[in-house]
């Protein structure tokens, strides 16, 4: 089976702009595509995601496509609970880590954004951070995941 796509809709998107993602999701309009390329769009637009420092899951919801519209749901990660796992002791107080690397304007999960933070910490003398990203819960059919950020201070 071939579909020609005319649009894609989408939701759930906060990190980047509608102009962003219709832009990437262009290249698959107005062409013949069989059903495997159709469902790999949500794959590809999850690694546009990725090249933009944000972690999404994107949802191809159970639909009829073949009159030519697309929806795609966009469930971005969010930051979530910071924790610290301190085995030393260190003269920074976990409190200030935890607050340092909540501090964003935003909830969303910026993956440069926890790099630059890790960067500044770890030119303080005698503290060496670490972060892990696991997976928190997830809010079922909801515009969102949670992420918990380990900070390993070594």
């Amino acid at each position: 089976m071939v579909v020609t796509l005319k649009q894609i809709k989408f939701t759930g998107n906060k990190s980047l702009t509608d102009q962003q993602i219709q832009n990437f999701l262009d290249q698959y309009l107005n062409q013949p595509l069989s059903v495997d390329q159709v469902k790999s769009i949500s794959n590809n637009l999850s690694i546009f995601y990725r090249q933009n420092n944000v972690i999404a899951q994107i949802v191809l919801p159970d639909q009829d496509f073949t009159e030519g519209v697309l929806t795609l749901e966009i469930l971005e990660a969010q930051m979530g609970e910071v924790i610290i796992d301190n085995d030393q002791q260190s003269s920074i107080k976990s409190n200030y880590l935890k607050k340092y690397f909540k501090s964003s304007q935003t909830t969303e999960l910026n993956l440069q954004f926890v790099q630059q933070r890790i960067l500044i910490v770890n030119e303080i003398p005698g503290l060496k951070v670490e972060a892990q990203l696991q997976a928190g819960k997830k809010k079922a059919r909801r515009m969102w995941l949670l992420k918990r950020l380990n900070l390993i201070v070594l």
